[in-house]
């Protein structure tokens, strides 16, 4: 339907940029929230009903915790290993932009109990790993051509980063130099759109400010 209009390709994808980007967003908000309620479940109110030297030592148990809790979704689920920046980087490099949907979702539930529980790990990678399993699964369910649709993994990915640290410029040019690796006029202007879109859409959500703080001097 869409190759009937006879609309312009960079129309084209620009537009799905722009509901890629709102909808890397959100996911990134949910995935916030998800770690927040989480944390709340984990780590505050067992706390709360601790004493200061039982709270000490359940701060370990509870990583210990999370960690088993994180392996056992994975496990449970029987997905493959991966889900990572590098495999979407193979995707866009030898399986036409192909990220599977349900494995990256299985793994970002994993990652909110990680990271809930005091894991070593950061968000930098499921978001962006969401972001972009998000613009696959739109350009798939539309039939794109494989080089459409690996910009739409590049708009993803430039989104879930964009919107996870508030840096739209850093989102867009993370895409196109590591997941991409092309500068190209063709991905330039959608993943740019998707990136300052999700920046836009997650800050009635998670505020303006920078997601890191430098403290004056």
């Amino acid at each position: 339907w869409l190759e009937q209009r006879d609309w312009d390709e960079g129309t084209q994808l620009m537009a799905f940029a722009l509901v890629i980007g709102a909808a890397s967003a959100l996911g990134v908000v949910a995935f916030y929230r998800l770690i927040d309620l989480a944390y709340a479940l984990l780590v505050v109110d067992i706390g709360e009903q601790l004493g200061p030297m039982a709270r000490a030592f359940y701060r370990p148990v509870v990583t210990a915790l999370a960690l088993w809790i994180a392996w056992a979704i994975v496990r449970s689920a029987k997905i493959p290993d991966g889900q990572t920046v590098p495999d979407v980087q193979l995707a866009v490099a030898k399986r036409d932009g192909v990220v599977r949907f349900r494995p990256v979702l299985v793994r970002t539930l994993a990652a909110v109990v990680t990271l809930a529980g005091g894991g070593s790990a950061g968000s930098e990678g499921p978001t962006a790993v969401l972001g972009s399993a998000i613009g696959s699964a739109t350009g798939r369910a539309v039939h794109f051509q494989p080089r459409r649709l690996k910009i739409l993994v590049g708009c993803g990915a430039a989104a879930g980063i964009s919107a996870a640290f508030n840096a739209p410029f850093a989102g867009a040019f993370f895409a196109l130099e590591e997941v991409l690796g092309s500068f190209s006029i063709g991905a330039f202007s959608p993943v740019v759109i998707a990136s300052v879109v999700a920046a836009i859409t997650v800050r009635p959500f998670l505020g303006s400010h920078p997601a890191f703080h430098i403290p004056p001097y």
